[in-house]
């Protein structure tokens, strides 16, 4: 409990901060990627503890186009354009391009990635894209004629990538194997389970027979 003019000290959790600040402006970026190139609109957005989300007005996304998105994402990201923000009059809104128009009235917090984004933004930014980067999106689903895409931006993606390195290192060592050859050997293992399982179901079926007989 605090007093009335009692002083307090605080402290930011600067690794959950600048993990923030690398998912928002990796979603501005992305949502401007996905207008340029397919004009689909960002509806909704989602800021989570391990996962982001942003809703696309379009019903389908296409794995080429997910594909497309990202290697655009991460070119301009790795080209370090410059995050900026500063405030705007409502007045002169109508010459600044925003993606979407702002929900607030009076004097609007525009935040700029260097000429190629321009939204109404209230949060913490990272100061380039590179910081960014690595742009991932791992996941797609479709809600109510929109498409949700999950991803990660910056170390979030970079823990992901090591996590399901290290899965798949310990795959290929179940079957003594490089990881390369882990999709080919889990497909052939899965025919074999299933000739197998085939297999069992007919000698039941013969089994239940004869002690029926007997």
């Amino acid at each position: 409990h605090v007093e009335e003019g009692q002083t307090v000290r605080g402290r930011i959790d600067w690794p959950r901060r600048y993990d923030h600040m690398q998912q928002h402006s990796g979603q501005h970026l992305l949502s401007q990627v996905f207008y340029r190139l397919f004009g689909y609109e960002t509806v909704s957005v989602h800021f989570g503890d391990e996962e982001s989300t942003l809703d696309l007005d379009a019903p389908v996304v296409d794995a080429a186009q997910i594909a497309a998105a990202e290697q655009e994402a991460n070119r301009l990201a790795y080209a370090a354009l410059p995050i900026r923000t500063y405030m705007v009059a409502e007045a002169d809104l109508a010459a600044v391009p925003l993606r979407r128009p702002p929900k607030v009235r009076g004097l609007v917090r525009i935040v700029e990635i260097a000429e190629y984004d321009y939204s109404a933004s209230g949060g913490k930014h990272v100061h380039t894209t590179a910081e960014i980067a690595p742009v991932k999106i791992v996941r797609q689903e479709r809600r109510r004629g929109q498409t949700r895409l999950t991803f990660l931006c910056g170390l979030r993606a970079c823990a992901d990538y090591g996590e399901k390195h290290r899965l798949l290192v310990e795959a290929a060592n179940l079957f003594s194997n490089e990881i390369a050859a882990v999709p080919g050997l889990i497909g052939r293992a899965l025919d074999q389970t299933r000739d197998l399982q085939r297999q069992v179901d007919a000698l039941s079926e013969q089994l239940i027979a004869y002690e029926v007989r007997e």
